[in-house]
């Protein structure tokens, strides 16, 4: 964007799901089974990150999209999802993510939960997800690709909200706008979007302040 755009945080992100194929090993769902791990850092969405690897949970016989009760050592969460990529879960949805490098994460789809680098965090299992089973293969024909989208909004997936007393023309949802364009090439038509409408805030519904000031250092416009 060419001018000047203050943040509060940062856009609504639009939440993709996924269904992978499982195979269901017999006996699992009446044997809870509990994995220990310790906070590294933050994950790629910006929420604790383990030292639990993935495949730990699955070469025990537990699938992608079963659940788990997280224990931390200031809370706990009940029926937390575990996917993969954040793929198979809804908004406000708890979870338990394999990262990239094959660690997990725990976290909550548009609500941060935060625990101190080296605490002890436990995840239980508890059954199937319900949910993950019902969503639908949002993912299957994904493409980073403007040319396969019939315009610049549904890329962006920028849309103006509307209903009850809301003012025409004043509140959009779009996809982040904080990622950098050469690791998104959505972030860039968001922008641009953004400018045309004549956007003046940003909420960030992902994003901490620490995370919201590495994005806005790295962007023009900001």
């Amino acid at each position: 964007m060419k001018r000047t755009l203050p943040i509060l945080a940062v856009a609504f992100v639009a939440v993709v799901l996924l269904i992978p194929s499982v195979i269901v090993i017999q006996g699992t769902e009446d044997v809870p089974q509990e994995f220990t791990g310790t906070v590294t850092g933050l994950s790629s969405y910006n929420q604790p990150k383990l030292d639990l690897k993935a495949e730990t949970i699955m070469d025990s016989g537990i699938p992608l999209g079963s659940e788990f009760t997280i224990t931390t050592e200031s809370d706990t969460y009940e029926s937390a999802v575990f996917v993969e990529s954040y793929l198979g879960i809804f908004m406000f949805d708890i979870f338990v993510n394999v990262e990239t490098d094959g660690t997990v994460s725990i976290g909550c789809m548009g609500e941060l939960i935060t625990e101190e680098n080296g605490s002890t965090v436990t995840i239980t299992y508890s059954g199937r997800s319900q949910t993950y089973r019902q969503t639908p293969l949002y993912d299957q024909d994904y493409s980073k690709d403007r040319g396969d989208f019939p315009s610049d909004a549904v890329f962006a997936n920028f849309y103006e909200v509307t209903g009850g007393d809301l003012v025409s023309g004043k509140l959009y949802r779009s996809f982040s706008p904080l990622y950098a364009p050469q690791k998104q090439s959505r972030s860039p038509y968001v922008n641009q979007l953004a400018e045309e409408v004549g956007i003046q805030y940003e909420i960030a519904l992902s994003y901490n302040n620490a995370s919201v000031a590495q994005a806005v250092a790295q962007l023009e416009g900001y």
